[in-house]
């Protein structure tokens, strides 16, 4: 039974009007952040939006929350409004979608007799994300350790896997030799490889450094709640989501390690965040997870205010 004061935790995480009124909020900041390149906004916000939906997808499939619930998107989308830097990266932005399909794809394969398609769909997205941020690859080792922990693992599907890690490459050189430049898929590879010094934190703004500090917080905090209750759900559920949050945790240490890569880097690891945070608030209730309700509503209200204050009368 429900006390009171988790009431409205439930109706947030619950109700059918959340969504609603998170995307409208999501506009009206979009729109307020807008600095005259309608293309790159709008392309950002498309991608944004399809993450979003990607995951009520990804949860509707899997049943992970175990209750009806859109607070993964709503917590995307509110990730995705108050990064403001976020706007106008149209090409990074492409990223997040991609990310969430090879998870869902990755997902599927979970105990799957014939993994080899899905597998190869994972590896397919993840090899087109390289394509924008060459360090997405640097994520395929992980996704083979993690095959083993979906019971997935053959060598078939490892096989399907390198075909589809490395189909967009082949396909970068087809065009190359059609077009009579075999080198253009030279600087893809190389930048494959190449590890950029630590000090490209010197790159970052003040708004991306505090958005940064702000979303590994959350997740430190989600991921450690849901370690401490992951025994409450079906095995198949906990081997999905403990999945979910080690990519998390891998994405996040991508970012540490190679900075320059934030902005696109940073919606991919909302993805794990919001996953872990919407599980936590819609089947957790009592003291704890109340201060940790409202502390994120407060500090996403601050994030925003701070990077559209920055965005506006600084940059």
């Amino acid at each position: 039974m429900l006390s009171t004061r988790d009431r409205f935790q439930y109706d947030i995480a619950t109700g059918r009007g959340t969504l609603p009124v998170v995307s409208i909020i999501t506009l009206v900041v979009w729109a307020l952040s807008l600095s005259g390149d309608w293309f790159s906004a709008l392309t950002s916000l498309c991608c944004c939006g399809l993450s979003a939906y990607l995951l009520i997808e990804m949860d509707t499939h899997f049943a992970l929350m175990r209750t009806r619930t859109t607070l993964p998107s709503c917590l995307l989308l509110a990730f995705y409004t108050v990064g403001t830097f976020f706007h106008g990266s149209p090409t990074q932005s492409v990223v997040a979608p991609l990310f969430v399909l090879m998870l869902f794809s990755l997902l599927r394969s979970y105990e799957s007799y014939d993994a080899s398609s899905t597998i190869f769909n994972a590896f397919l997205f993840t090899g087109l994300a390289g394509l924008i941020v060459p360090c997405v690859v640097w994520i395929s080792p992980f996704v083979f350790f993690y095959m083993i922990y979906l019971r997935s693992l053959s060598a078939k599907t490892f096989f399907a896997g390198i075909i589809g890690l490395t189909l967009p490459y082949w396909f970068l050189f087809s065009y190359g030799v059609y077009t009579d430049n075999i080198s253009l898929v030279v600087p893809y590879l190389s930048a494959c490889v190449q590890f950029h010094p630590f000090t490209d934190y010197a790159l970052l703004s003040i708004s991306q450094i505090v958005s940064l500090a702000s979303l590994l917080l959350l997740f430190i905090v989600y991921g450690a709640f849901y370690m401490q209750s992951a025994f409450k759900d079906k095995v198949q559920t906990r081997i999905m989501l403990t999945s979910i949050f080690w990519m998390g945790v891998w994405t996040f240490l991508l970012i540490l390690l190679q900075p320059r890569y934030l902005n696109a880097l940073l919606p991919a690891a909302a993805v794990s965040t919001a996953v872990l945070g919407g599980h936590l608030f819609a089947l957790s209730f009592g003291r704890v997870v109340r201060i940790v309700f409202y502390s994120t509503i407060t500090l996403l209200v601050l994030l925003l205010v701070f990077n559209q204050w920055i965005h506006l009368f600084i940059s």
